[in-house]
């Protein structure tokens, strides 16, 4: 769950939650999870375990030689994403960090826009604490798994505990009850809207990590502790994380949803509006602007900011570990080392994003929709293997699941991701109909399509030199 859930989990579920109709975003984000996420969860554990090796190796010793881009296109978008990402969480940071200065103590209009415009135009600011977040995850993962397992059994409960304090103060707030019902009763309106399912589907892809190969990466953790005692059970855990992360989303709606309904209005604002503002304009700007209207408004401040910044850097260390497993298979050195010069890279690659909104949002427009293309690896590699892998992961598990995953993983899931990436593409398009190829836009298709292609054609270029050097690694 410490892999799944994450900032995706805190500020971008209750948006769209609120966005789609509430209940009615709900109904086909769960199917989603069934029909998506947890068979992508079974089919990762599936390649870790059996290969015990990171994503390129497992790719090239699972499906063969020819398919060793395929892992290294995995590995390379989740790297990429946490350039960006440890920049969204230093934004988190410095949130709690104002909280705990006082800048929610008193409330005058255009509060939010202040704080967020006076730190996104400073540079040292923004690079600061990126850089904290950066040697946050170094702490932990310097020591391994066993840091890794450390900071999610403080991370996840102390996640679980200031959301569950929030929704206790967001539902005492007057007019929170509209909110709650908004959130809870389905609509018919959005339920029958194609795009409600599609965003519910893509909030599931994006939020649990399913076809990433962070489960995967998380399966070769748990499975070198065999020899300790530890059973490498991978159907148990694939639904235990899917439902635990979705849960964590729930808890963050009911903290967020209520208030908002309740506090927008002392804003001048509707809720709406709010909703509307995106997923930087909620959580930085309309709740900075509102936090001031709550007694005792610094304390919740700073645990909600707090609560952004534990599940963005709980999410970022797998992703880190993503990358350091593939280093360490490739060039034997020790995590250590292999963690050191993946943040080190990776903090330097991520200066781009903390000086300039404008880059972070392009790259998270292309690698975001990259993350689909990685779910679609995910499918053929398992695809190709199906029997086998059915077969492997009930002979190592409790909880024993039917052939009715295989014809998921092969026909129903893929189509679904197909559809969603489909539909993106074709949102790209009509946002931009006379210059969706242009790449220098950042949010057009044309800037998607270039970045993959150049990326993908130095990979394939690389995939014997890699395929060599993985068929000689045990």
């Amino acid at each position: 769950m410490g892999m799944a859930v994450g900032t995706g989990n805190i500020w971008r579920f209750p948006r769209m939650a609120a966005a789609y109709g509430g209940c009615s975003f709900i109904i086909p984000w769960v199917i989603s999870l069934v029909l998506i996420a947890i068979p992508l969860f079974i089919a990762e554990g599936v390649i870790g375990i059996a290969t015990r090796h990171g994503t390129i190796g497992g790719f090239t010793k699972w499906i063969g030689p020819r398919y060793a881009w395929m892992g290294l296109w995995m590995m390379w978008v989740n790297y990429a994403i946490t350039f960006y990402y440890t920049v969204v969480a230093g934004w988190c940071l410095r949130y709690a960090v104002y909280a705990l200065q006082g800048a929610f103590a008193t409330y005058r209009p255009g509060l939010g826009q202040e704080l967020w415009d006076s730190f996104v135009s400073d540079p040292v600011q923004t690079i600061v604490f990126t850089a904290a977040v950066w040697v946050l995850a170094y702490i932990i993962l310097v020591y391994g798994t066993r840091g890794i397992e450390t900071a999610c059994k403080i991370i996840m409960p102390l996640l679980a505990i200031l959301l569950v304090v929030l929704i206790g103060r967001a539902l005492t707030l007057p007019g929170a009850g509209k909110g709650l019902e908004y959130y809870w009763i389905p609509h018919a309106d959005k339920l029958a809207s194609a795009e409600t399912w599609l965003q519910g589907f893509t909030q599931t892809l994006w939020s649990t990590g399913a076809g990433w190969g962070l489960y995967l990466t998380y399966s070769i953790l748990f499975a070198e502790k065999e020899g300790k005692g530890a059973k490498p059970e991978i159907n148990l855990n694939a639904f235990t994380t899917g439902f635990g992360n979705h849960s964590y989303s729930l808890l963050a709606g009911l903290a967020v949803i209520p208030a908002v309904a309740a506090l927008a209005p002392l804003v001048g604002v509707t809720p709406e509006e709010v909703y509307a503002s995106g997923n930087v304009g909620l959580s930085f700007i309309w709740l900075a602007e509102m936090f001031p209207k709550l007694p005792l408004s610094s304390l919740w401040a700073f645990i909600f900011y707090l609560g952004l910044t534990i599940a963005a850097l709980s999410s970022l260390i797998c992703q880190v570990m993503v990358v350091a497993v593939n280093l360490q298979d490739y060039l034997g050195w020790s995590r250590s080392k292999v963690v050191l010069l993946t943040i080190l890279l990776g903090f330097i690659a991520g200066i781009p994003s903390a000086l300039s909104i404008d880059f972070l949002n392009n790259q998270d427009w292309v690698w975001g929709l990259g993350l689909l293309l990685t779910s679609i690896f995910t499918f053929i590699a398992i695809s190709k293997k199906a029997e086998e892998s059915l077969n492997f992961a009930n002979s190592i598990s409790d909880i024993k699941i039917g052939r009715w995953w295989i014809y998921i993983i092969k026909y129903v899931a893929p189509a679904i991701v197909i559809v969603v990436l489909g539909w993106w593409i074709a949102s790209g398009i009509i946002a931009h109909p006379t210059d969706w190829w242009n790449p220098l836009i950042a949010d057009s298709i044309g800037t998607v399509l270039i970045q993959w292609a150049v990326v993908l054609a130095i990979f394939v270029a690389l995939n014997n030199r890699l395929a060599r050097r993985f068929t000689q690694v045990s």
